[in-house]
């Protein structure tokens, strides 16, 4: 059998090449194959060779067929340039799909540390919006009762403080609404020299430290 005496194998290297299905022989029956890819591999060639056969039946002038013809071309170098373009997609494909995983993982940490932000924000804005609250109210009570001029502006300027301060506090907890995506805008009215007042009260006192003259006013045509 040619199989067994040539040391003929399937593409895979491993699987005898059946006789029947041999090229040549189905030459001899007439039948053309072309590009039939096999291995070789015998006491010749210990290490085995690639090679793409095609055959044509020989004919004589009444179409008998009187034998064949083969083509054997030496594909080694093709089969190992295909083997190591599967090798570096495998390795490829491996690493992607470990970036990935290290995508995935680094993406729920990082899911985990804004939950954990977001958390400590609402947790340490509400223990810090509780006594300014005592704050607000004392000092509004204080407000409502008699006071001499001096005392009642420097009393104003802590209530006007801390009402700033509790609007840095709503500010953070927005700040966590926006990392959660659940921020609505709204659109209300404000008095603008108040605003300014509350700057001034709150940077005031650190100017004055410094030496400095704060002043904080508005051009005519701001409304």
């Amino acid at each position: 059998a040619w199989t067994e005496h040539f040391g003929l194998f399937r593409p895979d290297g491993v699987t005898p090449f059946p006789p029947e299905e041999l090229p040549l022989r189905r030459a001899l029956l007439g039948e053309p194959s072309d590009g039939v890819l096999m291995m070789v591999r015998n006491a010749a060639l210990p290490e085995g060779r690639w090679l793409s056969v095609s055959t044509r039946p020989l004919l004589d002038a009444a179409g008998v067929v009187r034998g064949g013809v083969a083509i054997y071309t030496d594909v080694g170098e093709r089969k190992r340039a295909e083997e190591s373009i599967r090798a570096a997609n495998a390795r490829l494909e491996e690493r992607v799909s470990e970036r990935t995983a290290d995508l995935a993982r680094a993406r729920e940490a990082a899911e985990v540390a804004a939950r954990a932000k977001s958390e400590f924000l609402a947790n340490m804005s509400h223990e810090i919006r509780t006594p300014m609250n005592a704050i607000l109210g004392m000092s509004y009570l204080a407000l409502q009762s008699p006071l001499p001029p001096r005392q009642h502006e420097q009393i104003a300027k802590v209530h006007r403080a801390a009402e700033s301060l509790l609007g840095i506090i709503n500010d953070i907890l927005d700040f966590s609404k926006i990392e959660a995506g659940r921020l609505e805008l709204e659109s209300t009215v404000f008095d603008l020299d108040q605003v300014l007042e509350g700057v001034g009260a709150l940077t005031a006192l650190a100017a004055d430290e410094k030496g400095l003259e704060l002043l904080i006013g508005r051009g005519p045509g701001v409304p």
